[in-house]
């Protein structure tokens, strides 16, 4: 049985859709679990009308209810304490599914016994950047379009072959529960510590090459959200988890593995820093890099790394010029 995750919050205007993709599945042999996240508007009482009409799958459905709002992370982590599925699959409320793409997913999953399995995306509204699977060519897939082998998973989630969300993929219960895979609560962009993990212990990947997920681009959704003040506190915990992931899995990894991962740590690194000179304060320029300069330093005396030899104020000026734009 596969366990499908939904989180809501706030989604009335969308929420009939997205749930109407679920429940025409050609694949019954599911639970729908839904997490009502405490909204304040009527998306459960939506919710409430559509399932007591009936719900085909087998698995029938559960509401599980918050006592107030704790974010798409606590509502994930909720739904998978309380799934009986063999599979599990996170649905975001406001996006839908095609109609055959828990059949697709659970058929490639049953062949290759895969970890994971995902699907390819469909964006539909607006202009959104959104990763594609990028396997046509890929060193790391197979004919069968299966990665083996962890340090292959690793490299290829390195070198953007799959993307980094966390709906649209199909894992084994058993894979989250005994590597203790869950999601860091309170945390905005919850998907990149959480993803680096998977790929850091998942052993066999698996691919649909049709696009089974249809991304909906909505105005206020996070991803198109423009204000940087809400993100800024989560690149701070992201550069702390990337820290943790790392010193936890870097001595499994041959040498050139660990090179590339920790190379893949610095475009973050740079990335963050460039997002925060162009849009946020000095006062959170000197936050964000005393946390890459504590947490995070590579520490070779290199051009580029011989800022953290020096105090914190001209550190912070050489990491400009030398870090902060040219890993982009």
């Amino acid at each position: 049985m596969v366990s499908i995750i939904v989180p809501v919050y706030n989604v009335a205007e969308c929420i009939e859709e997205s749930l109407q993709s679920l429940l025409t599945q050609t694949y019954k042999d599911c639970e729908l679990i839904i997490v009502d996240d405490c909204g304040n508007d009527d998306s459960m009482e939506v919710v409430t009308i559509i399932l007591e009409k009936g719900c085909s799958f087998v698995g029938g459905y559960q509401i599980l209810h918050h006592d107030h709002n704790r974010g798409l992370s606590a509502a994930r982590n909720t739904g998978l304490k309380h799934a009986k599925g063999e599979y599990i699959y996170f649905f975001d409320s406001d996006d839908k599914i095609v109609p055959d793409c828990i059949e697709r997913l659970v058929c490639k999953a049953e062949e290759t016994g895969a970890d994971v399995t995902m699907g390819d995306i469909l964006v539909e509204g607006g202009n959104a950047w959104i990763p594609q699977l990028k396997i046509e060519g890929s060193p790391f897939v197979d004919e069968n379009d299966v990665i083996e082998g962890n340090e292959a998973v690793l490299q290829a989630y390195l070198s953007g072959v799959f993307f980094v969300m966390a709906w649209n993929k199909l894992m084994k219960k058993t894979f989250l529960i005994d590597n203790d895979i869950t999601f860091k609560e309170g945390l905005v962009h919850e998907d990149n510590p959480w993803s680096l993990t998977v790929a850091c212990v998942a052993k066999r990947l698996a691919f649909v090459r049709q696009k089974t997920y249809i991304y909906v681009v909505r105005a206020n959704s996070l991803q198109t959200d423009k204000a940087f003040e809400r993100h800024f506190e989560a690149y701070l915990t992201i550069l702390k988890e990337f820290s943790l992931i790392v010193n936890t899995y870097k001595s499994h990894l041959s040498k050139n593995v660990q090179v590339q991962l920790l190379g893949w740590v610095e475009r973050q690194k740079a990335l963050f820093f460039l997002q925060t000179k162009e849009l946020g304060t000095k006062q959170q320029l000197r936050q964000l890099y005393a946390v890459i300069r504590k947490y995070l330093p590579r520490r070779r005396f290199s051009k580029a790394d011989v800022h953290y030899s020096f105090p914190a104020s001209y550190g912070l000026r050489l990491y400009s010029r030398f870090c902060g734009y040219h890993l982009l």
